[in-house]
């Protein structure tokens, strides 16, 4: 096994590329246009490649859950992949859950904002209305 510092080193490379790979993922989804079909396979895939398990149940030892159920098809017994994947899928719905009511009060908030700025506007256009006075034309 590997010793605490070489892990942390692994975890550390391990991070940096992917946070590589979801930039790279975010820059090739920015054509959908539909916002929240862009937002969720972004989530999707974030949710994919970050997931982490633990190795096994007497270390404290953490992978990344996709590698572990990779690991466990090819050269283990395949029905090790099922808990696995319910986590993936326990995940990926708490994602969506909270992504979904974060965009639900954030489109709340907005929506109070553009009232109250054009409650505002409407007020001073009134109070903003130049007052000219009336200049009549003296016959002569």
């Amino acid at each position: 096994m590997f010793s605490f510092q070489e892990y942390i080193i692994g975890w550390g490379v391990y991070l940096f590329a992917v946070i590589a790979l979801l930039f790279v993922f975010w820059r090739m989804t920015r054509f959908i246009t539909w916002g929240y079909a862009r937002d969720c396979i972004r989530l999707l895939g974030a949710v994919f490649l970050l997931l982490p398990i633990t190795i096994d149940s007497s270390a404290y030892y953490w992978a990344p859950a996709w590698i572990k159920a990779l690991l466990n098809i090819i050269f283990a017994n395949p029905d090790v992949f099922w808990p696995i994947a319910r986590l993936f899928i326990l995940a990926l719905c708490s994602t969506y859950l909270v992504y979904f009511l974060l965009s639900f009060f954030i489109s709340l908030v907005n929506k109070g904002r553009t009232n109250m700025a054009s409650n505002k506007a409407s007020t001073y256009v009134s109070d903003n209305v130049r007052k000219e006075p009336k200049i009549s034309a003296v016959n002569v």
